[in-house]
């Protein structure tokens, strides 16, 4: 009897080794997953920021040509007023 029970405690230890090493490498690859994922998470918002300057420079790119525009119409329509008033 006491050969079957240290045969048993063998199997046992045996089986909680093993199951330890399955939860250790589980445990490995997890935390490498969540390592990469946060990795990603990183790049994203590095592409997100990169991305955000870029639209902000082209807006005020934009709003410079926008502001010169106006104010060659402004300066045409002046002109044209100048030319007008003086041909009455």
């Amino acid at each position: 009897m006491k050969i079957n029970q240290k045969e048993d405690c063998n199997f046992i230890k045996q089986k909680f080794e093993e199951t330890s090493v399955t939860i250790s490498n589980s445990l490995e690859n997890l935390g490498d997953l969540v390592n990469q994922k946060a990795s990603e998470g990183d790049e994203v918002a590095e592409a997100v920021e990169t991305l955000k300057a870029d639209i902000e420079a082209h807006q005020k790119d934009i709003e410079s040509k926008l502001d010169t525009n106006q104010q060659e119409i402004d300066d045409q329509i002046n002109e044209i007023r100048s030319s007008l008033g003086k041909g009455l």
